[in-house]
């Protein structure tokens, strides 16, 4: 973490990872009825999802970017997983892929500004 990041900064980063990887697990397993339709492509939604969870996982943790990368990808195959248990719902290898896309290309980007001096340390 940076010297010069206000003290509750990381905290509430960090709460916001959190809750908002609670809330794409609950939107991931609400039954399929109860989703209004996107705007956007299934996999866009799904790489965007994943690419702000990542985002916030990457500026917060202490452990990484390649193990926040691999747990955010971990989470998202998993949870595409257990939509085989959501009525109306079924596992999809291309949102899985979409998923980890996402994780990886915002991980990508918080490694190269780090080296660069301008990401979060």
């Amino acid at each position: 973490m940076r010297n010069d990041m206000p003290r509750l900064t990381r905290p509430l980063l960090r709460g916001a990872f959190y809750l908002a990887s609670a809330a794409v697990g609950v939107l991931s397993l609400a039954p399929a009825a109860a989703l209004p339709a996107a705007p956007i492509s299934d996999k866009v939604e799904h790489a965007v999802a994943y690419a702000l969870l990542a985002l916030l996982g990457c500026t917060t943790s202490r452990r990484g970017v390649l193990r926040t990368m691999i747990g955010v990808s971990v989470f998202g195959t998993a949870i595409e997983m257990l939509q085989g248990f959501s009525p109306g719902r079924s596992p999809d290898v291309l949102d899985a892929l979409a998923n980890i896309a996402g994780a990886a290309l915002a991980c990508s980007v918080v490694a190269m500004l780090r080296r660069s001096g301008i990401g979060p340390a």
